[in-house]
């Protein structure tokens, strides 16, 4: 009640214009300390306030804008995108220390909202915390191995996967890539026998059967789902692009090409 009389009085002494004004300083003072860099932050363009540098990023050719931001203020910048404080790390030597020689301090991923409302941070691409770490030293691990095992990377399985992507183009034309996944889940949990595995997803029930005492791993039905639709993802996207690089890169150096 002292509060309403309060803010009563206040309006009644506050025109609507000069409220505004104080709302929008209060607005940028707040932004401002939120994205107030910690000490020893890379340096980077100048930001907006609330948008960051969203608007000065050219997304038609990232690589150039990035290049030139390299130019500007060297291999490891910093750019807000949003309210989030990103760095940039360019060139080999430096992605191979912060993520190789340096992996456990940068063994972590933003807790995004909206990747937790899509997914719940299942799977491997879009996990945090332990059940990340877990699928990152567990899921990645396993999924490799287990896919080795059936013969992954042999030029023998070309010919059964030109055969098989044939079933999947029609499955994916008659519904989601999702609904797929989870009924092919439930047609292999029918007749599902651990001592004789048929492909990675008998496999990968096997494996969630010796985790049942640790759920929070990210070894569960749900989680098998994530990962394959991560497979199914990291399989199409990333290889074409890459393709797409070495084609361009081939071009534009022929000698390369002639090798």
């Amino acid at each position: 009640m002292a509060l309403q009389v309060l803010l009563r009085s206040v309006l009644e002494w506050t025109d609507v214009q000069s409220l505004l004004l104080f709302l929008l300083v209060f607005l940028l003072i707040s932004d401002h300390f939120r994205r107030r860099n910690p000490k020893n932050f890379p340096p980077g363009p100048w930001a907006l306030p609330f948008l960051g540098n969203v608007f000065h990023l050219d997304t038609k050719q990232p690589h150039i804008h990035f290049n030139e931001l390299v130019k500007c203020y060297g291999n490891v910048f910093s750019l807000h995108l949003g309210g989030v404080n990103t760095v940039v790390v360019n060139g080999y030597s430096l992605v191979k220390e912060a993520l190789i020689n340096q992996g456990s301090t940068f063994a972590d991923r933003p807790d995004c909202p909206l990747n937790r409302r899509i997914n719940n941070c299942q799977g491997i691409a879009f996990n945090n915390g332990y059940s990340w770490k877990q699928a990152t030293a567990g899921n990645s691990r396993f999924t490799v191995s287990t896919l080795r095992d059936f013969g992954v990377g042999k030029r023998s399985l070309e010919s059964q996967i030109l055969e098989e992507i044939k079933f999947l183009h029609q499955a994916v034309l008659e519904k989601s890539v999702c609904a797929f996944l989870r009924e092919e889940i439930e047609n292999h949990q029918k007749d599902w026998d651990p001592s004789a595995p048929r492909d990675f997803i008998d496999c990968y029930l096997s494996e969630i059967e010796k985790r049942r005492d640790d759920p929070e791993a990210g070894f569960h039905e749900e989680g098998l789902c994530y990962c394959m639709l991560d497979l199914f993802v990291a399989g199409t996207e990333t290889t074409s692009t890459t393709l797409l690089w070495a084609f361009i890169y081939m071009m534009k150096y022929p000698e390369i090409q002639g090798r």
